[in-house]
């Protein structure tokens, strides 16, 4: 019998998501950043922070959190936005996250474009 590639899916449709566009990317820059959240009392879940689209050095960070602190989070980036040196903000409390469990994504290329392809046609995109 062949193992299973993926042993468990967890999801959760309850987070909120701020990213933030064209960020230097200085490490005090990062902790204003850090220390205006903990000042909000917002616990951030989910980091992922990747090269600028706009082709400008800098970077675009997203963070994920709570959907009832979202709100507050997005107000306190929002204030330190010009001294922290971020083009722009954004927020969208429409997020989930799905986590795939299973040693098979490593060895088995495609599994995660056939789990994308199902939610897809499970109309999952769709609210």
């Amino acid at each position: 019998m062949e193992q299973a590639l993926i042993t468990g899916v967890a999801h959760d449709r309850s987070e909120a998501r701020s990213p933030s566009s064209a960020c230097r990317t200085r490490p005090a820059r990062r902790r204003a950043s850090s220390r205006r959240s903990r000042a909000a009392e917002t616990n951030i879940d989910m980091i992922v922070q990747n090269v600028s689209t706009e082709g400008t050095g800098r970077t675009d960070i997203s963070f994920s959190c709570p959907r009832t602190t979202g709100r507050r989070r997005w107000a306190a980036l929002s204030k330190i936005q010009a001294s922290v040196g971020f083009k722009g903000l954004l927020f969208d409390d429409h997020v989930g996250k799905v986590s795939l469990v299973g040693a098979g994504m490593r060895s088995h290329p495609g599994v995660a474009a056939r789990f994308f392809a199902a939610l897809g046609e499970a109309g999952s995109t769709s609210r």
